[in-house]
């Protein structure tokens, strides 16, 4: 048997507390699948890659994936949270998105600041509503979303997770 290892150096600014957030839409071009292997990693990429072009296409840092029930799985690259209602949501894995180290570390938090942390499917107009937004990912840690179609957020919530997270 063979074996081939690759090693990519990973950019040194990669991880650190982004100074101006994240712009994000929602993806017209793809839907990304809610079955029962949509949480594993897989190299199939093409709903990620045709949704980032989206994004580049728009403007956007990054483009959010809707399942075929119009909820939000994740991102071309992140899971997603949000601050609602004094609480701290991401969607279920059954919504779609991948099972990530970090959105697994965070759910096994249970509470953050005071927040509690729960799964819950997210549309549209939770994140109208939302009072933060925020993108975790174990290589790129916590991105702060600053910009959702006419809306800013703010980021004191994503700066703890970001501090708590970087304390590991």
């Amino acid at each position: 048997q063979q074996y081939t290892v690759e090693f990519i150096l990973i950019d040194p600014a990669t991880g650190s507390w982004p100074g101006e957030g994240l712009a994000v839409g929602i993806s017209n071009k793809v839907t990304k699948p809610a079955d029962s292997i949509s949480h594993l990693k897989t190299t199939s990429r093409l709903p990620y890659i045709i949704a980032a072009k989206e994004a580049k296409d728009q403007g956007w840092d990054d483009a959010l994936l809707l399942n075929g029930r119009g909820t939000i799985a994740e991102s071309t690259i992140c899971n997603i949270f949000i601050v609602k209602n004094n609480s701290l949501y991401t969607p279920p894995l059954s919504d779609g998105g991948i099972a990530g180290v970090t959105r697994n570390y965070l759910l096994g938090q249970r509470t953050i600041s005071g927040l509690n942390i729960e799964e819950r499917s997210l549309d549209e107009n939770d994140l109208n509503t939302a009072e933060e937004i925020f993108l975790v990912n174990a290589i790129r840690g916590v991105q702060p979303v600053v910009w959702f179609k006419d809306k800013t957020y703010g980021n004191n919530l994503s700066r703890n997770v970001f501090d708590l997270i970087n304390a590991l």
